[in-house]
């Protein structure tokens, strides 16, 4: 029984009728051009990725997962 309310009351709070929708009208968005676009696709040289870890300090890191930079660094 208590499975059926909570499912019901979810169903009811994530419906998408009862979002509100977002509109961003006259926002202009910068763009990039197909030159630029090239380097988002490139591959990465290994020795590039080395020279951006080596540049950060030992005690910051990338995500919540506590891997830093000295981990990264000696392995």
């Amino acid at each position: 029984m208590n499975q059926l309310l909570v499912r019901k009351y979810f169903e009811q709070r994530f419906n998408t009728n009862n979002q509100s929708k977002l509109i961003l009208e006259g926002v202009q968005f910068g763009t990039i051009t197909k030159h630029d676009s090239c380097y988002l696709k490139a591959k990465l040289a290994i020795q590039e990725v080395k020279e951006a870890i080596w540049e950060c300090r030992l005690s910051k890191s990338l995500r919540l997962d506590e891997i830093n930079f000295r981990f990264l660094k000696q392995f």
